[in-house]
């Protein structure tokens, strides 16, 4: 779990903060204006990490566990297997916004790779929370809904890209022997 956690982190911190910052119209990563104090902006570091943590862990563990597991009784072969998964993690999410949708779609299916090519969820764990705990602390705060906006055409791009990350970083995972070690991974051969 530590392992997605840091290395999703380590990809995915830069490219979150580059896009806040070349993006004229988006606001001021939450880290730095949800509490004005050091101590404030450590300890909503500190809570979003924790939080995200056990909610990346639950959702994991019903999607990518349980689901993942249940499904593939029925679908033998691992891309429909992706697909379903992906489409009803995004589902359970209930955001009204197609793009959304689509990212994580991608992002469910990404996951799932993550759980069959290491043969467990824990680094998928570790990436899902590290993707959560990016965005809430450099990208916008939590919100219990999101209103519905207009289809964002770049989805089409973030989507694919997303699911392409994280293929890529289970891959490297797998390829890198010191890694393969580090995360203890049980490759499975896809």
């Amino acid at each position: 779990m530590l392992a997605g956690l840091v290395l999703f982190a380590a990809i995915g911190a830069p490219l979150y903060l580059g896009l806040t910052l070349l993006d004229p119209t988006s606001a001021k990563p939450p880290i730095l204006t949800q509490v004005s104090t050091l101590p404030g902006r450590l300890a909503y570091a500190l809570a979003t990490t924790v939080l995200l943590l056990i909610a990346a862990a639950a959702e994991e563990l019903v999607f990518r566990g349980w689901l993942l597991k249940l499904t593939a009784a029925f679908l033998r072969r691992p891309w429909p297997l992706l697909i379903l998964n992906g489409l009803l993690f995004a589902a359970i999410h209930m955001d009204p916004n197609l793009d959304a949708f689509l990212v994580r779609m991608a992002m469910g299916m990404g996951l799932g790779w993550m759980t069959l090519r290491l043969g467990g969820i824990e680094f998928a764990i570790g990436a899902h929370a590290a993707n959560n705990i990016l965005i809430l602390l450099l990208v916008r705060p939590m919100t219990l809904t999101d209103p519905p906006h207009a289809f964002e055409p770049s989805s089409l791009v973030v989507a694919p890209l997303m699911l392409l990350a994280f293929i890529t970083l289970a891959e490297v995972v797998v390829r890198a022997a010191p890694l393969r070690r580090w995360t203890r991974a049980e490759v499975v051969p896809t």
